[in-house]
């Protein structure tokens, strides 16, 4: 912890902000609006304003070109008027001034208006396009990671694992054993737990904070998109975890149904892990989706309240009832847009263990505090 600062300095932790190409001048516009483009504090007065303008002008330089050149050439023309060889009249003069004058109003105008165009159209079709964000969180090549990279190695770091226990999963935390069979004690109970971590993401599409992990048994997610967000080997884990559980053994049949058909679906899905195989990089980046800056992370669930999924659900009981040949699909699926805990619980008091916890309990939108060894020992040093 000690070292991140200097791991982090000299402009190596904005380098871990890698935006796409569709939004590359968005986070540059960004930087420059919030005076984060340089060293120092922020800029003021008509400085301010006019690196901003330059900002504006360098993310769209053809735009800004198409703007400002009706103006530049109706200033041209009014130049060439005055400076006719000639001796001018006063019509000329006038004209030529107000061509000028008009010229340099259409060039401000034409420049403001195309900068916009191309601002708006970034906007409402770059960002949604990069699931409405400006950084997807991963880096161009080994050398050169991303912030969901690097965090993905620091946490697995940190915790001491091996590459063949990697990533960290809560099951890992829960029990304090790299291995997974242990670490699978999903019924483990929170007051047994040797480090319990906890984090809060903001569902957009249902407007209600989540606390992580969760037991996600009607959640669904996409590796293919999970694959932009998530480094290749929490992906595989992802993949490789065992099925999840049925809440009980009479749903079982319905629910492997349910994911063949969500397997069948496009794009294709899988139900999320039981939480004690969830990594904790996958908790962590949901809860750290700053918005706009941030991607948001996609899941998908199956949209109960809809008739088709109904028709399809009834259909397969009375398949099963029959011994007939099961529906392959008809579940109507709904995408679930998580971002940023803060936006719904900034600072979840409500999940620290005491109202003054007598163990290490911090953190902006997550929480975490480590058991004694027995009820005697107290808690561990500082």
């Amino acid at each position: 912890m000690a070292a991140l600062p200097s791991q982090l300095g000299d402009g190596r932790l904005a380098a871990l902000f890698q935006p796409q190409a569709a939004t590359r001048p968005l986070l540059r516009l960004m930087l420059t609006a919030t005076g984060n483009d340089r060293p120092g504090g922020p800029r003021s007065g008509v400085g301010k304003y006019a690196v901003l303008i330059v900002a504006l002008s360098a993310a769209f330089p053809w735009a800004s070109l198409a703007g400002l050149a009706p103006g530049i050439l109706l200033v041209a023309y009014g130049a060439v008027i005055l400076a006719a060889p000639r001796a001018p009249g006063v019509l000329f003069v006038v004209a030529g001034a107000l061509l000028i004058i008009f010229g340099a109003l259409l060039a401000i105008g034409g420049w403001g208006a195309a900068a916009a165009v191309r601002l708006t159209n970034k906007l409402t079709g770059d960002v949604p396009d990069n699931l409405f964000g400006i950084c997807r969180g991963l880096g161009a090549d080994p050398g050169h990671p991303g912030f969901t990279d690097w965090l993905s190695e620091q946490i697995d770091t940190v915790a001491g694992l091996p590459q063949d226990a990697r990533p960290l999963r809560f099951g890992q935390l829960w029990t304090g054993d790299t291995d997974l069979a242990t670490a699978g004690a999903t019924a483990l109970d929170a007051a047994d737990r040797h480090v319990d971590l906890r984090m809060i993401s903001t569902c957009l599409s249902q407007g209600r904070p989540y606390e992580l992990p969760w037991q996600a048994r009607t959640v669904f997610y996409d590796p293919q998109t999970w694959r932009t967000l998530f480094p290749d080997y929490v992906v595989e884990a992802l993949l490789k975890a065992p099925p999840p559980v049925p809440p009980n053994a009479a749903e079982a049949d319905e629910w492997r149904w349910e994911e063949r058909v969500a397997a069948a679906h496009s794009p294709a899905l899988m139900r999320l892990p039981d939480p004690a195989f969830l990594p904790v990089i996958v908790a962590t980046r949901m809860s750290l989706s700053f918005p706009l800056l941030i991607s948001a992370v996609p899941l998908w669930t199956i949209n109960r309240g809809s008739l088709q999924t109904q028709q399809a659900t009834q259909a397969f009981r009375e398949a099963v009832a029959n011994h007939a040949e099961l529906p392959a699909m008809g579940l109507e699926f709904a995408k679930l847009w998580f971002t940023d805990g803060g936006l719904c619980s900034n600072f979840p008091v409500h999940l620290f263990d005491a109202a003054l916890a007598s163990r290490p309990c911090c953190a902006e939108r997550s929480l975490w505090y480590c058991q004694p060894e027995s009820p005697d020992s107290g808690p561990p040093a500082a």
